[in-house]
């Protein structure tokens, strides 16, 4: 291999997700402890800077996080941004989805959503009930399959288990990794996950506390500066920014919390890591329409390696974006979205149960339909703008806008 300096970029990544696509295994296990000692895989292969050894954790490094993008935007930077087909290519794929949209309708998709609803087999999901005695399960009705399951290396003491399953794109074998938002009894296996993966993003879609109810583990430091130690991993929050943007035609504003994190392993720095919560998407619910899901979409897709997103169960408001980011990789290459029974199940078959509500398989479709209208790859005839004006009335009487 040529010296890095002296290797084209193309070259170089395509050199890095072959070796994401092929893993290394993690050292043995700390015997001496009850949970898995870490060492870093090497850092010419981690596409991070090269540590420092004993780098202080106690003054944050400054600088911008790598992340921010306007949530009401739809506009793309990075590895394989946006669709790569003209607007005259891009119009029939879109338009038989529109078609096929408007004339079902809200309560035609509801009708379909609602036949979607399958009961999956238990013994697809043996690990989630080997391990819901030892208290890494949120809920006892969302299992998690074992097919793609997430295998933490080297196993711990008790399990090599964590409720996440990775998530195929067309454009990536592990293009995603949905998990449950952590339990106090989990915090350290989700750190153990992100070194191993080498994730350098993670998307919120919750918050700690909603409604009253506990939904997450405050897994992460909440203000700069601080720590959060796991026998030889610290997490370090270097900066915050809070993000209040308006949004699509409303008065209200869309809140993203950004937070910066690194990772340090043996007080050496390994991991750049983008904490990306969005802030106001209800339980079960929808947020209002607009473009955010589309914009963050759009600069997320920069990395190579997996994306983690969760919610609470790591389902429903995760599935939502998920199909969202699935959906615009087909388009991408020219591929045809019409038949969402059958995406619908390709992401079920990876993330049991995704999609909770029929609100939130409504709202995939009110957001292709407004992201189709901001391409401008829907014709201004009278008949499509009279069946898009019946289609966001019933939406939003049925999700009560």
């Amino acid at each position: 291999m040529p010296p890095k300096g002296s290797e084209p970029a193309e070259e170089r990544s395509v050199r890095r997700k072959k070796e994401r696509i092929s893993g290394r295994k993690m050292p043995s296990t700390d015997k001496k402890g009850s949970k898995a000692a870490l060492k870093p895989p090497a850092t010419k292969n981690s596409g991070e800077p090269r540590p420092k050894k004993n780098q202080s954790l106690e003054t944050p490094p400054k600088g911008p996080m790598s992340l921010y993008m306007a949530p009401g935007s739809d506009a793309s930077s990075g590895n394989e941004q946006g669709p790569r087909l003209t607007k005259e290519q891009l119009r029939p794929i879109a338009m038989k989805w529109v078609k096929r949209t408007l004339e079902k309708g809200v309560e035609g998709l509801r009708m379909e959503f609602a036949s979607q609803k399958k009961p999956v087999d238990p013994d697809l999901m043996k690990e989630f009930q080997v391990n819901w005695p030892l208290g890494k399960n949120r809920y006892k009705d969302v299992g998690c399959l074992d097919s793609t399951r997430v295998v933490l290396n080297p196993k711990s003491v008790d399990s090599d288990y964590i409720h996440a399953n990775y998530v195929s794109t067309p454009h990536n074998d592990k293009r995603f990794i949905c998990t449950q938002g952590p339990l106090d009894t989990t915090i350290q296996d989700f750190w153990r996950m992100i070194i191993q993966e080498r994730t350098s993003i993670i998307l919120m879609l919750c918050n700690i506390v909603e409604k009253g109810m506990k939904k997450c583990a405050e897994y992460w430091p909440q203000k700069p500066g601080e720590r959060m130690n796991f026998d030889n991993i610290s997490i370090l929050c270097v900066n915050i920014i809070n993000k209040f943007e308006p949004r699509m035609d409303s008065p209200s504003k869309v809140h993203i919390r950004l937070t910066g994190i690194r990772i340090f392993v043996d007080d050496a720095l390994h991991l750049n890591v983008d904490h990306v919560q969005w802030v106001d998407w209800p339980d079960r619910g929808v947020p209002p329409c607009d473009l955010t899901a589309i914009g963050l979409l759009n600069h997320l897709r920069r990395t190579a390696f997996p994306i983690v997103v969760h919610c609470s169960a790591g389902i429903g408001r995760t599935g939502s974006i998920v199909m969202l980011e699935y959906m615009l990789e087909r388009l991408m290459v020219g591929e045809e979205i019409e038949n969402m029974e059958v995406l619908l199940n390709r992401l079920r078959a990876q993330r049991a149960y995704s999609i909770q509500t029929d609100h939130q398989y409504l709202y995939i479709h009110r957001v292709m339909l407004q992201y189709f209208v901001k391409k401008g790859v829907i014709p201004n005839l009278p008949e499509v703008m009279y069946g898009m004006k019946g289609f966001v009335a019933e939406y939003e009487k049925y999700c009560e806008f």
